[in-house]
C-alpha cells in the first residue's frame, strides 16, 4: 500500500476544495490541512459543460499537477447528487472519471452505493496501484440505526476499503452518540474477527484490543460524520470515538454544518489529537 497506509499523521483535517482549485489547495495548506480533497463534481462541472472530453482530461490532469505541488495527499472525489454532490452522471460516466483521475491522487472517494461490480474493479484497481480507498456513504433523508451502520462499515471493510465513511444527519444529540458507538464497534469487529461476527453482536472487551485502535490504522479505518450547524462539535470530537479523517471546508462549506480547515486543525489540537 502507499506510504498512507500507515497513517501516522491521523487524525487528519481534510481540507475540502470546491471553487478555485489550485489557489483553495495552498490557501487550505496555509490554514494547515493534512490532507486536500479534490471535490471534482463541483470543479469539473463547469468544465464539462464548456469543453470537450479531450480538453477536460489535459485541464484535469493540469489541475491536479498544481495541486500536488502543495506536498499535501490528494483525495479525489465525484459525489453524486443523491449523496449531496452535482455529479449528474450515470455510473459508468463517474466510474470512467474516476479511473482517469485515480492515478494522479492518493485517495479515491467510492460511494457504497454505486454498482458493486464496477466498484470492486476500481478498489482492485486502486490497491493493485498503491491508492487508498475511501468508501462512503451520506444519510440525508433518515438516520440509520446503529446496526445498519455497523453492516456499512464492516461490508465496505470487506469489500475493500481502507477507510470506510459514514456521515449522517442526526436529529438529536443521542443520534450522535449512536454514530460514534457504531463506529467504535465496528472497528472492534474488524480488528478482532475480520467482520465474520454476525452483525450487531458487540465483541468482549480486550486490553489489547484498545491498544491496537489506536495504533492500527490500516485495518478498521473509520471517518465518522454529523451533518449539521447543531453538530459541529461532532466533527472535533469524532477522532476520540476512532474517525481518522475530519472534513473542513477551504473557501466554502460542502456539507450541512463544516467548519473550516483551520477550526478543524485547532479543535484537534486542544484536544491533544494531533
Amino acid at each position: 500500500m502507499s506510504e498512507y497506509r500507515n497513517l501516522t499523521f491521523y487524525p487528519a483535517a481534510v481540507g475540502t476544495i470546491t471553487e478555485d482549485a489550485i489557489h483553495s489547495a495552498f490557501f487550505g495548506r496555509e490554514l494547515g490541512a493534512d490532507i486536500l480533497e479534490i471535490r471534482f463534481d463541483l470543479i469539473l462541472d463547469g468544465l464539462l459543460s464548456e469543453l470537450n472530453e479531450k480538453a477536460v482530461r489535459k485541464e484535469c490532469v493540469s489541475l491536479i499537477r498544481e495541486i500536488r505541488k502543495t506536498g499535501l495527499p490528494v483525495i479525489g472525489t465525484f459525489r453524486s447528487k443523491k449523496e449531496g454532490g452535482n455529479m449528474d452522471l450515470n455510473s459508468r460516466d463517474a466510474f470512467k472519471w474516476m479511473r482517469f483521475v485515480l492515478p494522479y491522487v492518493d485517495f479515491i472517494d467510492i460511494e457504497w452505493s454505486s454498482p458493486k461490480g464496477k466498484m470492486r474493479k476500481l478498489i482492485d484497481s486502486a490497491h493493485q496501484n498503491q491508492k487508498q480507498v475511501i468508501i462512503s456513504s451520506h444519510y440525508f433523508d433518515q438516520m440509520p440505526s446503529k446496526k445498519q451502520m455497523m453492516k456499512m462499515i464492516v461490508s465496505s471493510q470487506k469489500a475493500g476499503a481502507d477507510i470506510s465513511k459514514i456521515a449522517v444527519m442526526p436529529k438529536d444529540d443521542a443520534d450522535v452518540l449512536k454514530l460514534f458507538e457504531a463506529g467504535l464497534l465496528s472497528q472492534k469487529k474488524v480488528l478482532q474477527n475480520d467482520g465474520t461476527q454476525k452483525t450487531g453482536d458487540e465483541p468482549k472487551s480486550d486490553v489489547r484490543l484498545e491498544a491496537k485502535l489506536k495504533t492500527n490504522a490500516g485495518l478498521g479505518c473509520v471517518c465518522l460524520i454529523a451533518m449539521g450547524g447543531s453538530y459541529q462539535y461532532s466533527r472535533i470530537i469524532a477522532p476520540v470515538f476512532g474517525s481518522v479523517l475530519s472534513y473542513g471546508y477551504v473557501t466554502m462549506p460542502a456539507a450541512p454544518g463544516q467548519l473550516r480547515v483551520d477550526e478543524i486543525k485547532s479543535g484537534l489540537k486542544s484536544l491533544n489529537l494531533r
